[in-house]
Protein backbone atom coordinates (compact mmCIF):
# COMPACT_ATOMS: atom_id res chain seq x y z
CA UNK A 1 0.00 0.00 0.00
CA UNK A 2 1.63 3.29 -0.88
CA UNK A 3 0.84 5.99 1.42
CA UNK A 4 -1.04 9.26 0.93
CA UNK A 5 1.34 12.44 0.27
CA UNK A 6 0.08 15.66 -0.44
CA UNK A 7 1.22 19.10 0.47
CA UNK A 8 -1.04 22.28 1.46
CA UNK A 9 0.57 25.49 0.73
CA UNK A 10 -1.78 28.45 2.22
CA UNK A 11 -0.89 32.09 2.62
CA UNK A 12 -3.67 34.23 4.52
CA UNK A 13 -3.57 38.48 4.09
CA UNK A 14 -5.85 40.36 5.87
CA UNK A 15 -6.33 44.19 5.66
CA UNK A 16 -8.83 46.74 7.53
CA UNK A 17 -9.45 49.88 5.62
CA UNK A 18 -11.01 51.20 8.86
CA UNK A 19 -12.80 49.99 11.77
CA UNK A 20 -15.60 48.81 9.44
CA UNK A 21 -14.17 47.91 6.33
CA UNK A 22 -12.04 44.61 5.96
CA UNK A 23 -10.83 42.46 2.99
CA UNK A 24 -9.38 39.24 3.45
CA UNK A 25 -7.62 36.87 1.22
CA UNK A 26 -6.86 33.21 1.42
CA UNK A 27 -4.13 31.32 -1.07
CA UNK A 28 -3.95 27.73 -1.10
CA UNK A 29 -2.07 25.64 -3.40
CA UNK A 30 -2.93 21.54 -3.52
CA UNK A 31 0.58 19.82 -5.07
CA UNK A 32 -2.06 16.34 -5.21
CA UNK A 33 -4.43 17.94 -7.06
CA UNK A 34 -2.15 20.51 -8.31
CA UNK A 35 -4.75 22.92 -7.50
CA UNK A 36 -4.72 26.94 -6.82
CA UNK A 37 -7.58 28.11 -4.79
CA UNK A 38 -7.81 31.96 -4.05
CA UNK A 39 -10.83 33.43 -1.76
CA UNK A 40 -11.09 37.16 -1.13
CA UNK A 41 -13.94 38.36 1.22
CA UNK A 42 -15.09 42.35 1.92
CA UNK A 43 -16.64 42.84 4.49
CA UNK A 44 -18.73 46.41 5.65
CA UNK A 45 -20.16 46.55 8.92
CA UNK A 46 -22.83 49.35 8.34
CA UNK A 47 -24.08 48.79 12.17
CA UNK A 48 -22.90 46.64 15.07
CA UNK A 49 -23.69 42.83 14.45
CA UNK A 50 -24.96 43.91 10.26
CA UNK A 51 -22.81 43.48 7.87
CA UNK A 52 -22.49 43.11 3.82
CA UNK A 53 -20.36 40.66 2.72
CA UNK A 54 -19.06 39.69 -0.68
CA UNK A 55 -16.47 36.80 -1.49
CA UNK A 56 -15.32 35.59 -4.69
CA UNK A 57 -13.68 32.03 -4.80
CA UNK A 58 -11.55 30.77 -8.06
CA UNK A 59 -9.97 27.09 -8.21
CA UNK A 60 -7.57 26.80 -11.26
CA UNK A 61 -5.91 23.12 -12.12
CA UNK A 62 -2.54 23.71 -12.69
CA UNK A 63 -1.43 20.55 -14.52
CA UNK A 64 -2.11 21.48 -17.79
CA UNK A 65 0.18 23.96 -20.05
CA UNK A 66 -2.41 26.55 -19.34
CA UNK A 67 -3.79 26.89 -16.08
CA UNK A 68 -7.30 25.55 -16.18
CA UNK A 69 -10.33 26.86 -14.67
CA UNK A 70 -12.19 24.52 -12.43
CA UNK A 71 -14.70 26.72 -10.69
CA UNK A 72 -15.38 30.67 -9.48
CA UNK A 73 -18.23 31.85 -7.75
CA UNK A 74 -19.35 35.15 -6.17
CA UNK A 75 -21.43 35.46 -3.09
CA UNK A 76 -23.09 38.32 -1.69
CA UNK A 77 -24.49 37.89 1.93
CA UNK A 78 -26.31 40.48 4.01
CA UNK A 79 -27.00 40.07 7.47
CA UNK A 80 -29.10 43.08 10.17
CA UNK A 81 -29.69 42.84 13.98
CA UNK A 82 -33.04 43.67 14.51
CA UNK A 83 -33.66 45.22 18.09
CA UNK A 84 -36.81 44.85 19.71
Amino acid sequence: MRPFVTNLVTSRVGYAFNTRTFLDTLLQYNTDLRQFSANVRFDLIHRPLSDLFVVYNEQRLTDEPTPVNAGRGLIVKYTHMLAF
